[in-house]
């Protein structure tokens, strides 16, 4: 999590057993009696066998709007990727939940509950043979509490969420970071785990954004940016002298040299590209693709294999978003009417071959923290006429489209990928039973998320990935609501639910929380801002012979081919040995044993 300041400089760091300024907030010295904590990084997720070394080539459907990881446009997919190269104090071990070591060596807590102090490893080194620093960490509020990035969330999480970060010098001669939190916070390891700024690369001024939009910014992850071809490509290069490289939870993996991100917006076009061997991996969750249009010679002849593996993780909020400030979604009877009008059941079945599930609400996934109470309204006719007829949609045109007030109750769909398409034909299809007009908007995925944080979309098609605990301020909380470059995409200003969310923020009582997190998710479900849509317990991939993987394949929290990310990434390598062999077999036109594995390892027993 990272964000911006209205505070002055003064509420950063201290260096030594004395603060170097003043300040009002934060802790006076580092306390003498603390107790400090590691943890031991097994059991390991890598490979012995792994091997370093290979090129490989994937895809994106779309180029990012900027290589900046704050402010305008900077909240697209292909974020997720740099920012799985910027580490944090910790990571967390994604079988057993444990905290590891990342940047920091140790931590310890303070008897006021509201500070965590970390001890930072002197072998941390950013991608231009920077150290990083505690003076490092201490910028991050000035970064993001400045008004020069231009990102409001981020503005208010660490003006509100983090009281100050300071600096301090151990008694063994390390540098110690000290992150106070206004107030005391269950999971203090998680919400203090901060990823630094390079002090060095950045200058806040009027021009950040213009400025800072196609720089690379300097990270401590085991990859760089190499190469940028605007439009078309992106290139991470495998650091060979990574400061990190040798410690044990990093071992045998991050094996891949140059891993090359080409454009490709069509997934039908991404799978013939797969299938020419033009590129090497592709994620293939669809159904269509798992079961009928892997029948070719490509798969059938080994030289292709399949993967499906079992997670057991929080699963995504997988939802039809209702943008709250279009005129028809003010209304309650017709937000609720819209929603007994999706028929997801039939698309399930219809469409996905009933390989998915249907999301019950958010949150779903978090143990404890998920309300299960909370049901999806199903597809209902009877109740969606009742609703839209008491909300005054009472008559039809010639095409079966509710009127009202010589309006037509006819919205849009925004979504980003073509294969989505028939999903959304059968809900539109079925809409029209209510006498619902449902538009589909098909939009490059860049040009979309910038539609979305713009709020200018009326139904948003959306996947938002999961947290390590439920988050709800970004997305629900009425300060974001009709703010540019926020999550609030549906617009929601509920005095109720801001007050609890309000509470969830700042509860420090583990089962009081749970109880908000329930009421939350119930809060969200009463005001049917969204429609809950699919909930995948596994992913799937197809892939070229040549990428291996561990014995078991993933982790309990894997849910796509992850690259770089400290947790559970960067598990796969490449067999040049096998590569030759696959080439040659495929030139010949000899077959090798066709491959499609599946692992239950982490599947969950109901």
């Amino acid at each position: 999590m990272k964000l911006k300041t209205l505070l002055s400089l003064a509420c950063c760091l201290l260096l030594g057993g004395t603060p170097e300024l003043a300040i009002s907030q934060g802790v006076d010295k580092l306390p003498s009696d603390l107790k400090w904590q590691t943890n031991e990084v097994t059991p390991l997720i890598a490979s012995p066998n792994a091997k370093k070394g290979g090129t490989l080539v994937d895809s994106m459907l779309t180029f990012p709007l900027t290589l900046r990881q704050v402010g305008p446009d900077s909240n697209g997919g292909f974020r997720a990727m740099m920012d799985n190269n910027d580490m944090g104090m910790v990571t967390i071990h994604p079988n057993t939940d444990k905290f590891l070591p990342e940047l920091a060596t140790h931590w310890a807590f303070d008897k006021n509950g509201k500070t965590a102090y970390y001890k930072l490893n002197s072998a941390a080194r950013w991608s231009d043979k920077k150290p990083v620093t505690a003076d490092d960490f201490v910028y991050t509020l000035e970064f993001y509490r400045s008004e020069h990035i231009v990102h409001p969330w981020y503005n208010q999480y660490y003006t509100d969420q983090i009281e100050a970060i300071q600096k301090f010098k151990a008694k063994d001669g390390k540098d110690v970071v000290a992150i106070t939190l206004p107030k005391p916070k269950p999971d203090m390891l998680y919400y203090t785990n901060i990823t630094p700024v390079p002090k060095h690369f950045y200058k806040l001024d009027k021009n950040f954004v213009q400025n800072y939009n196609w720089k690379v910014k300097p990270n401590s992850g085991p990859y760089y940016i190499d190469k940028v071809k605007k439009g078309k490509s992106i290139t991470f290069r495998r650091k060979k002298d990574w400061w990190a490289q040798d410690l044990p939870w990093f071992k045998n993996r991050f094996n891949i040299d140059k891993i090359t991100l080409k454009v490709i917006r069509d997934q039908n076009v991404n799978f013939e590209y797969l299938k020419k061997g033009k590129i090497d991996y592709m994620s293939i969750p669809f159904p269509d693709y798992w079961h009928d249009k892997s029948k070719t010679k490509e798969f059938d002849y080994g030289y292709i294999h399949k993967l499906m593996a079992y997670n057991d993780r929080p699963r995504s909020d997988y939802v039809l978003t209702l943008n709250e400030a279009f005129d028809f979604f003010k209304d309650q009877k017709v937000r609720e009417a819209f929603h007994y009008s999706m028929n997801v059941d039939k698309v399930i079945q219809q469409v996905l071959r009933g390989d998915y599930n249907r999301l019950q609400g958010i949150s779903r996934g978090y143990g404890e923290y998920t309300n299960l109470k909370v049901k999806a309204r199903p597809f209902d006719l009877k109740k969606a006429d009742e609703l839209l007829d008491a909300a005054g949609w009472k008559t039809r045109n010639a095409q079966g489209i509710r009127t009202k007030d010589g309006k037509t109750l006819s919205t849009t769909i925004t979504y980003s990928q073509a294969n989505i398409a028939p999903r959304l034909v059968v809900l539109r299809e079925e809409a029209k039973k209510s006498g619902i007009e449902l538009k589909l908007k098909l939009l490059d995925g860049a040009a979309m998320w910038k539609s979305f944080l713009e709020k200018k979309h009326e139904i948003a098609f959306v996947s938002w990935g999961p947290r390590y605990r439920p988050q709800y301020y970004g997305q629900y909380h009425s300060s974001n609501a009709g703010i540019p470059q926020t999550n609030n995409f549906s617009n929601t200003a509920d005095p109720e639910l801001d007050k609890l969310i309000e509470g969830y923020r700042a509860s420090i009582d583990e089962k009081e929380r749970v109880d908000l997190a329930h009421k939350i998710q119930q809060r969200v479900h009463d005001l049917a801002i969204q429609i809950p849509l699919f909930e995948v317990p596994y992913y799937r991939l197809a892939y070229w012979a040549w990428i291996q993987f561990p014995k078991v394949p993933g982790t309990k929290t894997t849910y796509y081919f992850d690259y770089f990310g400290t947790s559970s990434g960067g598990l796969m390598w490449i067999d040049k040995e096998l590569k030759k062999k696959v080439e040659t077999a495929k030139r010949k036109g000899q077959k090798l044993p066709p491959v499609t594995r599946i692992d239950e390892t982490f599947k969950i027993k109901l």
